[in-house]
């Protein structure tokens, strides 16, 4: 735009000059005004007037931007405001500016010698991230508490260790649990309650006791289906970490009721002792509550609901046990806790002075952790005097407040934030309590109010942009914590705060109601549950929005009807951000295209096929997110949008953009596809300098000659760090031609990863060998076909940085450059199906190597074991279809996982001792019957593996492998895959399975020959889960069942009978027999007659135990 203002002679154009003299004056007023308004922060809870005054000129400012953006949004709405005469509408809002800056002025004056900055300053800065402490200060007396009511189903045996006030346990008789037992915990905000039960869930005791955890965070929203759906995708993620997530698991669906995700919820809980933690309750009605667990009934004895809540009357109407109530930390305890917020590493008695101080800003505190981490982690950042005293005698602190509130304290941490943070801050009571927030979601809205510059290099999607500063500097302060599953949110106290002091210019519309009155000062505006008569009355009245977030489309059944969203953008001219994912639309409007400032537009999982030829119009548009939409086409004039930064989409859409080359600030393009036509050749890359991170160059066959490929221009792409170049599989290869091609692919030096698929040729490019790619890393040569050595690809003292190389599908590679290799700093080799590599007479591995993969590598393997010798810290090994290996003796004390496959001769395995094994997978090694000698040490066989957890055989009579005869404690996996027997676990080794101690899950797969499973399995008492695949001649279970813990079974391709003796179980637990079953103290034993096809008359005898089945079709 400045380009063609400079090109307008203003003399010719009657109204151009004046106007363009209007908009710089007012362009250049606001840098003061922005300093005005940083000094007005100071004295907004100390002077009301102040505060008042503040307000006005931040709209007025935000005003003043519109105006200025819109007019030099493009060059024809410049003409068209001088046209209609739009010079007053600046001179206005200058005015304006000036007056509301003179009276903010006098108000400030008499204040000057405490002007801001005298508080705010930079000396002694520190890194800020160890303050947030990861120690949990002064609740273990709580902890031990919670977690033996848990296990001995009572508060007894506490009082013995712990002194147990009336305050802490709650006053009057305990209450009895009639089916689960709901535990609150009571205290006011900041006291640590989500810490608590965090503390509570996390623990190894709770984690062994319960089958399944839970956690939920309610909020002071309770919706009774967005409840129940996040308590069925936290069990998701629960049995998804323990293997025990179906297959065939049903997505939750909008249109989804409550009493059928109930019924979905139910079949999680049922059968298992459950854990379900609802954190931050606030609603009181009973009848909703009881609703809400009806599902979690049917979990097993000693399942446990533990609420959290501020309120003593929620605990009184939900609870069924007697509350917990937390109160503030206790002197010495808060203080351990503070000088770790406020001194992190640092020893307080070097900084006696700062050390008094820091005591008595924490006796005003009130024993919170939330004030400790907040207020802590902003004294940590300016270690002064000034500035530790100016906290202390903060006038906040003398603010009314109620008997513990530490509002006061988040106040004066939040005075001392930069100006910058304040209003990233604030910006984040845009969205509702507890909801997860995170830098991209932030950073477009911060763009929007002008807190990151529009011109700021990188900003959307890279660790390095200015979004991820400023939230890294925001949790670093503790404004933003860290909660269950690394989900960063606001503290309940922070949103208030944020909320009271952002009114005026953020609505967050929630619980279905709208009591919005400032609409015109509103700039961002995010809806959460969202009637439509909102959309069409209300929304439009907020004419000076920038931002608007359509949150949690998913829950919502609204659809976005074009004539909606059209009635909206007409209303709407200052938009910047929009965000409708998972919102239920299928198209947008036309008129999408009058939304000349918008940069930033979420589409993402909604129905959208095609985009309209009018978004072509939003020349200042940086970000479109279609991830997840069925997008088909994108308009022929797509490639006009020539700010457009970020294309998210995981699909490759090159091919869909004619022209994509004009897109020349596009920041990443994970694939370009070279078509032969126009608009999709290879010559589109020229211009795009700006690309980053990876991309992948795919079908390189359509490249015509070097000078086409050299149009690309790859060597002038700094940002790239990642480049795939492939050719198509499959085709008729012409070695020459590529050959040339790859000579013009040339990338700029900075290259980390280098991949090379179905390349044709038979040498390298020649810039591989003149040492200018001095930073890769990661080099992949994958399906060249013709290449028979690879000596010129690696040349004596180049690729020095390569520290991953990887070699798949050269099926007529003869040989590899061994001397590079053996002279190397590799830390991962692969190489995988070259059936044509010979044996070097001599290799020795490099000792930096700690990844090693041999697949069907022709002689290579005849190495082994010589070429190990010098390895020493090796922690991954893996040996696939090796027939040359007859022993393997293993040296590195590191090696943490062992794969050996189809190694036909190998007789010898020996490990390392000591030895922290951890997976062991042994497959088709016929010959390994025994290893050699054990080392003449002290440590016992069983040392050597006492690590391991996973074990992989296709034959138990590997088990009596010295290392393997005494059964590994630590095991908690055992696979037995393909396995001839007809029987398991027989003569040396029988037994063995019986003393697994901690085994959770036992599969046999393909074992067509077993007849029965080992007897003995009713001893696991830890067994869990049990699949057995393919195994037709096993005709039932064993006599004495399986154990009671077992809660997963999956049985595809199992004898009809097994199955129905299974099937007969499942209907038991439906018909609520569980419980009885329970009860009773032995496994009744049971006989099977086999009923063949044909001869309904004779009948099986079945067990009766506890079991939940997956695959069953009454299941289902």
């Amino acid at each position: 735009m400045e380009f063609f203002l400079s090109k307008i002679d203003f003399s010719r154009v009657a109204g151009a000059w004046e106007l363009k003299s209007n908009l710089d004056q007012l362009r250049d007023s606001l840098p003061s005004v922005n300093y005005l308004m940083e000094k007005a922060e100071w004295w907004r809870f100390k002077n009301p007037n102040i505060a008042r005054l503040l307000v006005q000129l931040q709209d007025a400012a935000y005003d003043a931007e519109d105006i200025t953006s819109q007019l030099l949004s493009s060059f024809v709405s410049f003409i068209k405001n001088v046209v209609n005469n739009s010079g007053s509408k600046v001179t206005d809002v200058h005015a304006k500016l000036n007056s509301i800056s003179a009276k903010l002025e006098r108000e400030i004056g008499p204040l000057s010698s405490h002007d801001g900055q005298n508080h705010y300053g930079r000396a002694m800065q520190r890194p800020t991230s160890s303050i947030n402490p990861e120690k949990v200060f002064g609740r273990e007396n709580e902890l031990e508490m919670v977690v033996k009511l848990m296990i001995q189903g009572d508060w007894a045996g506490c009082s013995s260790n712990y002194e147990l006030s009336d305050s802490l346990v709650g006053r009057g008789k305990r209450k009895r649990a009639k089916n689960i037992s709901i535990l609150p915990i009571v205290g006011s905000g900041g006291v640590g309650k989500t810490t608590l039960a965090q503390l509570i869930y996390n623990d190894a005791r709770v984690k062994t006791y319960f089958d399944l955890k839970i956690w939920v965070c309610v909020s002071d929203y309770f919706d009774l289906k967005r409840v129940t759906k996040e308590m069925i995708e936290s069990a998701n993620i629960e049995l998804s970490k323990k293997g025990e997530l179906r297959n065939n698991e049903r997505e939750l669906n909008v249109g989804d009721s409550l009493e059928s995700l109930q019924q979905t919820l139910q079949g999680k809980v049922e059968s298992k002792r459950c854990l379900i933690v609802l954190d931050d309750i606030w609603h009181e009605q009973s009848m909703d509550f009881e609703i809400l667990c009806n599902p979690l009934r049917s979990g097993l004895q000693g399942s446990m609901i533990l609420i959290t809540t501020r309120l003593r009357n929620v605990a009184e109407v939900v609870g069924n046990r007697d509350p917990m109530e937390l109160g503030g930390l206790p002197g010495n305890i808060y203080w351990d806790l503070f000088k770790k917020c406020a001194f992190g590493s640092l020893d307080p008695s070097s900084f006696p002075e700062l050390e008094d101080i820091g005591k008595k800003i924490a006796d005003r505190l009130k024993g919170s952790p939330l004030a400790a981490k907040t207020l802590g982690g902003i004294l940590h950042v300016n270690m002064t005097t000034r500035q530790w005293r100016n906290i202390l005698n903060s006038e906040l602190w003398q603010i009314e407040q109620a008997d513990g509130d530490i509002l006061p304290a988040l106040r004066v941490s939040y005075q001392y934030l930069p100006i910058h943070l304040k209003r990233c801050f604030l910006i984040c009571s845009l969205f509702p309590k507890d909801h997860r927030l995170y830098a991209n979601l932030l950073s477009p809205i911060w763009m929007s109010d002008g807190i990151i510059p529009h011109h700021e290099k990188y900003i959307f999607g890279y660790k390095d942009n200015k979004g991820e500063e400023y939230f890294r500097d925001i949790e670093s302060r503790c404004f933003v914590l860290r909660g269950q599953d690394d989900r960063l949110s606001l503290h309940d106290h922070m949103h208030d705060l944020a909320k009271s002091l952002s009114h005026d210019t953020c609505y967050c519309q929630e619980d279905n109601k709208w009591d919005l009155e400032n609409h015109l000062s509103i700039r961002h505006l995010s809806l959460y549950h969202k009637p439509i008569e909102l959309i069409d009355t209300e929304i439009g009245k907020c004419k000076k929005l920038r931002s608007l977030l359509f949150l949690d489309g998913f829950n919502s059944e609204i659809k976005l009807g074009p004539s909606t969203l059209a009635s909206l953008f007409d209303q709407l001219p200052y938009l910047r951000v929009l965000d409708l994912e998972m919102c239920q639309i299928q198209e947008l409007p036309d008129n999408i295209g009058k939304l000349k400032l918008l940069f930033y537009i979420n589409l993402s999982y909604t129905k959208i096929r095609s985009l309209p030829e009018s978004i072509c119009q939003l020349y200042n548009l940086q970000v479109v997110n279609v991830e997840g939409c069925p997008l088909e086409s994108f308009p022929k004039m797509f490639h006009n949008l020539i700010n457009l930064r970020l294309i998210t989409e995981m699909m490759e859409i090159s091919s869909l953009i004619p022209g994509i080359g004009k897109l020349t600030s596009l920041e990443k393009l994970p694939e370009f596809k070279v078509l032969n036509k126009d608009g999709h050749k290879v010559e589109e890359l020229k211009n795009m300098t700006r690309l980053r991170g990876d991309i992948k160059i795919s079908n390189l066959e359509n490249v015509e000659s070097r000078g086409d490929a050299s149009q690309a221009c790859l060597n002038n792409k700094e940002y790239l760090t990642s480049l795939t170049l492939s050719w198509s599989p499959n085709r008729i290869e012409d070695t020459v031609k590529d050959g040339i091609i790859i000579e013009g692919l040339e990338p700029h030096s900075n290259l980390q990863r280098l991949h090379i698929k179905n390349y044709g040729g038979i040498t390298p490019a020649s810039w591989m060998q003149t040492g200018k790619l001095s930073f890769l890393q990661h080099f992949t040569i994958e399906g060249c076909s013709n290449l028979v050595n690879l000596e010129d690809w690696f040349v004596r003292d180049q690729l020095l940085s390569l520290r991953v190389l990887n070699i798949n599908d050269c099926v007529k590679l003869a040989s590899l450059p061994f001397e590079w290799i053996a002279n190397s700093s590799l830390s991962w080799l692969v190489i995988k199906n070259c059936p044509l590599l010979s044996c070097p007479s001599n290799l020795i591995l490099p000792c930096s190597l700690t990844i090693l993969q041999i697949d069907s590598c022709g002689e290579l393997d005849k190495l082994f074991p010589s070429c190990l010798q010098n390895v020493y810290s090796l922690n991954q090994l893996e040996l696939h279809n090796c027939h040359y290996v007859t022993s393997l003796p293993i040296l590195s004390n590191h090696l943490k996982k062992l794969k050996l496959t189809n190694c036909a001769e190998l007789q010898y395995l020996n490990l390392a001792n000591p030895s922290i094994l951890e997976i062991l997978d042994i497959l088709k090694c016929p010959k390994l019957m025994q290893s050699d000698p054990l080392r003449t040490d002290n440590k016992a066989p069983t040392e050597r593996i006492k690590h391991l957890r996973q074990l992989h055989i296709d034959n138990t009579s590997l088990l009596k492998l010295p290392f393997l005869l005494c059964p590994p404690c630590s095991l908690d996996q055992l696979i037995v895959w393909n396995s001839p027997e007809e029987k398991m676990f027989r003569g040396d080794v029988h037994g063995w399975l019986s003393r697994l101690q901690n085994l959770e899950q036992l599969i046999f797969t393909n074992c067509s020959n077993l007849e029965s499973l080992p007897e003995e399995l009713h001893t696991l008492k830890t067994l869990k889960r049990i699949q057995i695949r393919n195994c037709p001649k096993i005709l039932s279970l064993p006599k004495n069942g399986l154990p009671p813990s077992v809660n997963y079974l999956y049985f595809p391709g199992c004898h009809p009978v097994l199955t129905e003796q299974l099937e007969k179980h499942e209907i038991a637990i439906m018909k609520g027999e569980r419980e009885n079953l329970q009860r009773r103290s032995a496994i009744q034993r049971y006989s099977v007659t086999f009923m063949p096809m044909g001869q309904p008359n004779k009948k099986a005898q079945f067990p009766d135990y506890p079991l939940c089945l997956f695959n069953s079709p009454l299941y289902k």
